[in-house]
């Protein structure tokens, strides 16, 4: 999303939290599509019941627009680019209901490993002066006093969301859908992030500029009280799952996602060399 930011003609949100308002996240299935598989689906007392989207569909379409356009008015960005990119992983569970509503977008799929997402968000929220912790608006740090409780749901999350943004990448015209790994972007970003606005037809953006954006979005070019355990930009480094995650909770998120990691190309089952404190 920063990279995206660099570029004239495109404008960022990050995190509308749209998708979590439409799904909630307790509620997804993995038979297909909530709006139309979900447990209500059939209810008439359901406001979102199958038998009413075709009216309801172009509502929240505009309804989604005009917000999206308020918010950039609000965040000063330009409210008629060529393309508004949103960051929402958070709200990816929902990643079909929301491109049902909008068929003519774009959807990137930026694939990591979900030991690393694990142990990001193990650093982030459960250390008591992380930038998590800080965001709270209560002076009370949430702390979660199991962390085996923490990593089972959080895993769970992870695969979740990882088969609803796969249904949604299936559901999509080839055209307008393009996969991503995190690991290959973060070792090539030049190629990786010009390969992106080639997709989205922005030839026109040259070499020089997509290396100036990937140079001062770069981890190296964050000023180093702003960077490490704790910080929002935390590391670089693809794998640490492997230091900091102990034997058992490693055991505990492959068992809920590694079958769904070996199909996304990663190794499962490689053995630990030590039990990090």
């Amino acid at each position: 999303m920063q990279l995206f930011a660099e570029i004239p003609g495109i404008a960022v949100i990050d995190e509308s939290y749209v998708p979590l308002h439409l799904v909630p996240i307790d509620h997804a299935v993995p038979e297909g599509e909530y709006f139309e598989q979900g447990p209500r689906a059939d209810d008439p007392h359901y406001f979102f019941a199958k038998r009413y989207l075709p009216e309801l569909r172009p509502e929240l379409r505009g309804l989604i627009m005009r917000g999206l356009v308020r918010q950039l008015r609000e965040l000063g960005q330009n409210t008629d680019p060529q393309w508004i990119v949103i960051k929402e992983p958070n709200g990816s569970h929902a990643s079909d209901s929301l491109m049902s509503l909008f068929p003519e977008s774009r959807l990137l799929f930026l694939v990591r490993d979900g030991r690393d997402v694990i142990d990001s968000l193990i650093d982030a929220m459960l250390a008591r002066d992380s930038w998590w912790q800080q965001s709270q608006v209560s002076d009370e740090p949430r702390i979660v006093s199991e962390r085996m409780a923490f990593i089972r749901h959080h895993a769970n999350l992870w695969l979740q969301r990882t088969i609803s943004t796969q249904r949604a990448f299936a559901a999509t015209p080839e055209p307008l859908r393009m996969q991503v790994g995190y690991e290959a972007l973060l070792t090539d970003t030049t190629s990786g992030f010009g390969g992106m606005l080639e997709w989205l037809d922005m030839q026109e953006v040259g070499l020089d500029a997509i290396r100036a954006a990937v140079e001062k979005r770069s981890f190296s070019a964050i000023p180093s009280d702003q960077k490490g355990p704790g910080k929002r930009a935390r590391s670089a480094t693809p794998g640490q799952w492997k230091e900091r995650l102990r034997p058992g909770e490693v055991e505990l998120v492959e068992k809920i996602m590694g079958a769904k990691l070996q199909e996304l190309g990663y190794e499962v089952g490689a053995g630990l060399q030590s039990d990090p404190a």
